[in-house]
């Protein structure tokens, strides 16, 4: 295996004329790379978070396991506690 990134998708273990993911679009690339990581995870329901915050993209990168390891919003743990009269569910997930 190859321990260049691929310039196509930039993972490594192969190059851009056998990458399996096909031709990748290079702006979205840039884009996801520039996406800022996320400091902390909210808790939301189908209005949106219930912080009120402003909902944030996730990079593509940042996947479960990654979101496990985040602390959970201190205000909507606050507006769970306020809504349901009662702790929010343990966190991580067990």
């Amino acid at each position: 295996m190859s321990k260049r990134k691929c310039s196509n998708c930039g993972k490594p273990g192969h190059r851009a004329p056998t990458c399996p993911e096909g031709e990748v679009d290079k702006e979205e690339l840039k884009r996801q790379k520039a996406l800022p990581d996320p400091k902390t995870i909210h808790m939301a329901d189908s209005n949106g978070y219930l912080c009120k915050g402003d909902r944030v993209e996730w990079p593509n990168r940042c996947d479960d396991a990654f979101a496990q390891t985040l602390p959970r919003c201190e205000k909507c743990e606050q507006a769970y506690r306020e809504r349901w009269d009662q702790d929010p569910p343990a966190w991580p997930p067990v």
